[in-house]
Parts: C-alpha cells; structure tokens; sequence
C-alpha cells in the first residue's frame, strides 16, 4: 500500500514506458528501437518495421558534404567532420546493399531491407 505523504503519480512515467514498450513489442506499428544524440544538436533515432529498418537522423546546420556513412548487417557509423563518429547499433540484421538514403534540410534518412538472420540448418549425414 502507498504511503499518503507519497505524490500519487511518482510511477506514471515507468508505467507508461513500460505499457508503450509491451505494445510496440507485440507487432502493432513501427517498433522505435534506439535513439540518441550523435553531434552537438544531432538526433537519430532507429525504426524497425516488418520487412525494413529505418535510420532518421536530424542534422541542423550541418552539409552532408560533412557526413560521411558506413554500415554493415548490424550497425551504421555516422562520420561528422568536426563533430566526431557515432555507432548506431541496429535493431535487426540488414543487407547493407540495400541501403537507399536522403539528405534535405538537414535530415538524413537511411533504409535497409532486413534479412533473415536465423541460424542455418545443417542436414546430417
């Protein structure tokens, strides 16, 4: 039982993280998966939809002559010069040939077509 003195919503945010993340986590729409802050002003955040992951970056200020981007199956590395690296782990295996990206207006959007990274079955002889 809650001690009266006790504000009574001192659990909401929790409450509400933990029922959006049930939610999410049962397949209805978009699942965020990451997001951080990757430069001074940078935010990027990390979508897995069913068939695709989706990288959304807000770059304010920035060229994309100054970005420079690799990735491989699990993660992106963002290069911003004078601004330093950033890792971004993806939330699913991806086919990094598959990438298509845009930059305008200072938001750099990444998609991937995920692959399937289940384990490979072996017959035995």
């Amino acid at each position: 039982m809650r001690d009266e003195d006790e504000f009574p919503f001192d659990d909401a945010e929790k409450i509400l993280d933990e029922f959006l993340s049930n939610f999410l986590s049962q397949g209805a729409g978009p699942r965020p998966s990451s997001s951080g802050n990757t430069a001074d002003g940078a935010h990027a955040d990390v979508v897995e939809y069913e068939e695709t992951v989706q990288l959304v970056g807000d770059f304010p200020g920035i060229s994309k002559d100054l970005i420079d981007v690799h990735c491989n199956e699990r993660s992106v590395e963002l290069k911003i010069d004078g601004f330093g690296r950033q890792e971004i782990k993806l939330p699913a295996s991806v086919d990094p040939q598959s990438a298509s990206a845009t930059f305008q207006n200072g938001v750099l959007t990444i998609e991937f077509e995920k692959t399937d990274d289940s384990p490979s079955s072996i017959d035995l002889n």
